[in-house]
């Protein structure tokens, strides 16, 4: 078999070395008639003649060992180990040098670690891994060198990526739907077309760069709605515009509404209201004219007469007439309202231990219009208390109310309130003790016509008498 020069001279160098040793080997069994035992040297083993046939020159023990060394790595190699961060990356690293093409070393274990042994010189290296950026090196093994260990930190392909949208909306990522509301995936490095669509909506498209980090979020933009156009006339003009239930203005108007289906309410006072469904189509225009019908009044007289038929019979009432109004119009919205309040309530007093039974009636003036978000109750009642104790005795006292209400429905027809006020009495005579004044809490409905609220009054000066009923009024 032939060997290129260098075999040759580690052939040669090895032979030597063995020729040494073994010359070390037949003296030391002349000179020692004790049988040796092995002796070992920084991990080379020495046979105990020979080391002690040595022992006067400690350079040459030094040069042996060293020339043994030489002699093994050469034949051997050194063990590199190669320590890939992060583990489980299932990375294969690749060598080569200026006289031979690539090779593969292997491929890293769960934890990321491989090792093997190389000759000595110099070599490149490059990690390959699929998740990852392929990471190249150098290493330079030299015949001093036993093991050679190279740490390497892999910087991943992939960013963690969300897309921050409202529930509505649906993400689209290079025309591949991502999902509905907020979504997060991984991405490798590079420029992306983001579509963020919602119902009615106009889309939005965006060009989005995604770089090495560990996190990016992108934020939907705001959405612009689809849109038509909405013409409203009326006659006569100046009629309110209600859509959906929100005021648009009065007519002749012209607003721009969402696309889809809406519910179009025109009102006027003194004039029917007219009702109506709207399909809004978008880029589209859409026309209504509409006439308004004035509210008609009746006037109705009604009269019985009754004649006696039989003797015995009951007789009816024998004459009964009136006059009765009725329109479809509702009352203006005015800002003073005059009208009558008839209360029923009852009472306790928990000192006296006595309860009471109290009704009355009187005018009432409410200042501020329905649709307003205060309205301020003043009156003057006439009230007749029943009481057990003190003989049963009747009395008959003024009442003086004044109520602050919060109105919250915002109608020029009706509202909902609640209320807080107070309420003085003034007694006719002094059979009675009565306080000072009440505290009163009201809640209760109003319309143009009646009203129906519910009390809760409390005795302001020993907070033992209490009152609740029920109250109606009626507005001329």
């Amino acid at each position: 078999m032939l060997l290129s020069g260098h075999g040759f001279m580690n052939t040669v160098r090895y032979i030597s070395l063995l020729s040494i040793l073994i010359f070390l080997f037949a003296a030391n069994a002349v000179a020692q008639q004790e049988q040796a035992t092995d002796v070992v040297v920084d991990e080379i083993p020495l046979d105990s003649a020979v080391y002690e046939t040595m022992h006067g020159n400690r350079d040459a023990v030094d040069t042996v060992k060293e020339q043994i060394r030489s002699v093994m790595r050469e034949k051997d190699g050194v063990k590199v180990c190669f320590r890939i961060h992060p583990a489980g990356s299932n990375a294969t690293i690749i060598y080569w040098n200026d006289s031979s093409g690539e090779s593969v070393l292997g491929t890293v274990d769960a934890d990321g670690e491989l090792c093997n042994n190389l000759p000595v010189g110099a070599y490149r290296y490059r990690i390959e891994a699929e998740e990852f950026f392929r990471n190249e090196g150098i290493l330079e093994l030299n015949e001093q060198d036993t093991v050679c260990i190279e740490e390497v930190s892999l910087r991943s392909r992939f960013v963690n990526v969300k897309f921050d949208a409202d529930d509505e909306v649906s993400v689209f990522l290079n025309n591949e739907f991502l999902g509905t509301g907020s979504v997060t995936r991984r991405l490798k490095s590079g420029v992306y077309n983001v579509k963020w669509s919602r119902e009615n909506y106009l889309s939005k498209m965006e060009t989005v760069t995604v770089y090495e980090r560990d996190t990016i979020t992108f934020r939907q933009p705001d959405l612009v709605p689809q849109t038509g156009t909405l013409s409203i006339n009326s006659y006569p003009s100046g009629a309110d515009v209600y859509i959906d239930g929100m005021y648009y203005g009065k007519t002749p108007i012209e607003a721009e509404v969402s696309v889809g289906n809406h519910e179009l309410l025109i009102s006027k006072n003194g004039y029917l209201s007219q009702n109506e469904d709207l399909l809004i189509v978008y880029g589209e225009a859409e026309n209504r004219s509409y006439y308004l019908e004035p509210v008609k009044k009746e006037v109705a007289v009604s009269a019985a007469v009754s004649n006696y038929t039989k003797a015995y019979e009951p007789i009816p009432a024998p004459v009964s007439a009136g006059m009765n109004f009725s329109s479809d119009e509702t009352k203006e919205d005015k800002l003073f309202t005059f009208g009558v309040e008839a209360t029923l309530g009852f009472g306790y007093d928990s000192d006296a231990e006595f309860m009471s039974f109290t009704a009355s009636v009187g005018p009432m003036l409410r200042i501020g219009r329905l649709s307003n978000r205060y309205n301020l109750l003043l009156g003057a009642r006439v009230a007749i208390s029943a009481n057990d104790y003190s003989d049963n005795t009747t009395t008959s006292h003024l009442e003086l109310p004044i109520f602050l209400n919060r109105n919250f429905l915002s109608s020029d027809e009706e509202t909902l309130f609640v209320g807080l006020g107070c309420e003085i009495p003034v007694p006719f005579s002094q059979v009675n003790n009565y306080p000072s004044s009440f505290l009163v809490f009201n809640v209760g409905y109003a319309s143009t016509t009646w009203g129906l609220r519910l009390f809760l009054k409390l005795d302001m000066g020993t907070v033992a008498e209490i009152n609740s009923g029920l109250a109606f009024s009626y507005s001329f």
